[in-house]
């Protein structure tokens, strides 16, 4: 459980600090050992230091509560449907777009960050693979996705 609170603590630590894809990545998979940690060892820990007629309840909680953040993530997945991204998908006017990505980044210069966007969006729908653009980085100013290395 103290493996799974440090791998906590660092991928919020790297996720707050990123700067690319790579770190992204690396907060990811280490918010997810945290997670992988936490919900096998967590339980299990309840379970065995729980009083015998109490262990149901305490073993039931812990599902509960997952389930309940579960649902409240879908929850407010789904009420962000309506992000720059969702709404370039959807083939909506980029002026709003536009708009509206100003106005979450709260600065008036976005039309690099809108280009990518446009740009992921139409090699996702042109069928190329989702892992290839995670993986790659736009070269500076030309607005076409190419690899790093």
């Amino acid at each position: 459980m103290i493996l799974g609170g440090f791998a906590y603590i660092a991928g919020a630590a790297v996720s707050g600090a990123s700067v690319n894809v790579s770190m992204a990545i690396l907060s990811g998979a280490l918010l997810s050992i945290g997670l992988g940690f936490t919900t096998q060892f967590v339980p299990l820990y309840m379970a065995e230091m729980a009083v015998a007629r109490y262990r149901e309840a305490f073993s039931n909680s812990i599902q509960f509560s997952l389930c309940l953040g579960a649902l409240a993530a879908t929850i407010v997945n789904f009420t962000m449907k309506k992000t720059p991204n969702s709404l370039v998908q959807q083939g909506k006017d980029r002026d709003k777009v536009k708009a509206l990505l100003q106005k979450i980044r709260g600065v008036d210069t976005i039309d690099d960050e809108l280009d990518e966007i446009v740009a992921a969006n139409a090699a996702a729908a042109q069928g190329e693979n989702g892992l290839w653009l995670i993986l790659s980085t736009r070269s500076h100013g030309s607005g076409i996705w190419r690899p790093r290395c």
